[in-house]
């Protein structure tokens, strides 16, 4: 890993440095998965309560004036 990290950033030397750096760059990616799988899965609870919504909504009475009085 150290390899990597000094290919990375040629310009840091310090070992302890190029941990940290190698340790942020972790966290921001883990962050970034996090934050996707997230997204994925609000996309899905949105799909299910939409898909739901047309079950519970009748569209005939919602569209006829009678709805809106």
């Amino acid at each position: 890993m150290l390899d990597l990290a000094r290919r990375r950033w040629p310009e840091v030397q310090d070992r302890r440095q190029l941990l940290l750096r190698l340790a942020g760059a972790g966290a921001e990616r883990i962050s970034h998965e996090l934050d996707a799988a997230a997204a994925d899965t609000r996309r899905e609870h949105q799909r299910r309560a939409l898909a739901r919504a047309a079950e519970l909504i009748d569209t005939e009475t919602l569209l006829a004036d009678a709805a809106w009085r």
